[in-house]
């Protein structure tokens, strides 16, 4: 007689089996991140939700191939307190993906990249060569507190909501391919941020796409599974989205208007935060990052970069090229005449690597170590005359006294410390 299952036992047998499949997918899929991916068992995304500057570098992230951030998220593992240790000189670096050391965006042409450990980053190396030549009673700090995605506005919060605690004596900015060439006219330097989008979805009227829509993205942070999952959905998406009609720019028409947006956009929250630091007493460097758009001459350059530089041409609309070294040189102006008249200083890099021999970039701005190594050097010489008049006013400063104390009693009045 052969035994059969109630409807009850069968569900409950099928609902077991389903779990157990379930584990093994999501240990497969985090065994899988963490080879490929250096998960590090705790953090899926580098990046965590703040209220005011849409996304910032996870606390305590840890990337097992050679990325972390700190408690607060600047990058690297190294702590700083709020108070600025004596004799010391404090660099504040700000920017985007470039400076906070993204490893390359596209990994089917790049493979050596994948990652850039936080020793290769800007920060550090800025840190050592300012080191290497500053005076004997002065210590260069410099905090990686550059944020991937972000724009100048964010700087102007970021600065308000965390930097200025940390007593920085001077801060770079580091930036110019994520803001500061756009030509639309309805561009608004808050309003046409993408990255806000996570909030609006989950924080809008609630209907059952922002419902499905806040519990996908809650699956994505948790379970390794979802995760892999979503990532490969993203990947058929953008192959499903296909390639958009290649129509050249108007140069005439667009050039007028990136001028329009960029003094209504970039130039506004620059020359408002040049004139915080001036309050603040806080010396400001204002650097144009290098671009991979704007090589094509570049003497020195590799073969493969070369490869690089032809996929990036390509993947902007025609004109694109032409349109970006058009908007340097007015940009460049602008930038130079605004900032100085608050006292900070301006730095074009976008030519620093002529004639460097060796692959500097890793897609269209991200850099190589050679590459931040050759950016440092050049941003420490407008530097090190800061250290020069440190240096001078410690050699300057009155040697603290100790403090006298006395106890006991003298003329019947009780002396305390």
């Amino acid at each position: 007689m052969v035994k059969t299952f109630s409807s009850g036992r069968k569900l409950l047998f099928s609902l077991i089996i389903l779990a157990v499949m379930v584990m093994l997918l999501e240990f497969s899929a985090s065994l899988y991140l963490r080879v490929t991916n250096g998960y590090d068992g705790e953090h899926f995304l580098w990046h965590s939700y703040d209220p005011y500057k849409n996304v910032i570098p996870s606390p305590g992230y840890i990337d097992t191939r050679g990325v972390s951030h700190n408690s607060v998220g600047f990058r690297g593992r190294r702590e700083y307190t709020t108070k600025k240790p004596n004799k010391t000189f404090r660099v504040v670096l700000m920017g985007g993906s470039t400076a906070y050391g993204l490893g390359t965006m596209w990994p089917w042409l790049e493979h050596n990249y994948p990652v850039l450990k936080d020793a290769d980053t800007l920060g550090p190396l800025l840190e050592e060569t300012l080191n290497s030549s500053a005076p004997r009673d002065v210590q260069v700090e410099v905090i990686n507190a550059a944020i991937s995605s972000h724009w100048t506005h964010h700087h102007l919060i970021h600065l308000n909501q965390t930097i200025l605690k940390y007593q920085p004596d001077l801060i770079v900015f580091l930036d110019g391919f994520n803001d500061y060439f756009f030509f639309e006219e309805s561009h608004d330097q808050f309003a046409s941020y993408p990255e806000k989008s996570h909030a609006v979805e989950i924080m809008g009227d609630p209907t059952l796409r922002s419902l499905a829509y806040a519990n996908a993205w809650w699956l994505f942070r948790k379970s390794a599974l979802a995760h892999v999952t979503g990532r490969a959905a993203q990947k058929i998406g953008y192959v499903l989205q296909g390639t958009h009609e290649r129509k050249p720019l108007d140069l005439s028409a667009i050039q007028p208007a990136h001028k329009k947006v960029f003094e209504a956009n970039v130039l506004k929250m620059n020359q408002r935060i040049a004139a915080i630091l001036k309050a603040d007493g806080v010396k400001g460097l204002f650097v144009l990052q290098p671009m991979l758009i704007l090589e094509r001459n570049r003497r020195g350059m590799t073969d493969h970069e070369r490869e690089l530089f032809e996929f990036n041409v390509h993947s902007y609309l025609p004109n694109y090229e032409q349109f970006m070294h058009n908007a340097v040189p007015f940009v460049n102006e602008s930038m130079q005449r605004t900032v100085t008249l608050w006292g900070a200083d301006y730095l074009d890099a976008t030519n620093v690597f002529d004639g460097i021999g060796e692959q500097v970039y890793t897609d269209y701005c991200h850099l190589t170590p050679a590459g931040n190594r050759v950016l440092a050097d050049f941003i420490a010489t407008s530097i090190r005359p800061q250290l020069n008049l440190t240096s001078k006013a410690i050699a300057l400063r009155p040697p603290s006294r100790p403090k006298l104390t006395c106890k006991g009693r003298f003329d019947g009045v009780r002396i305390q410390d």
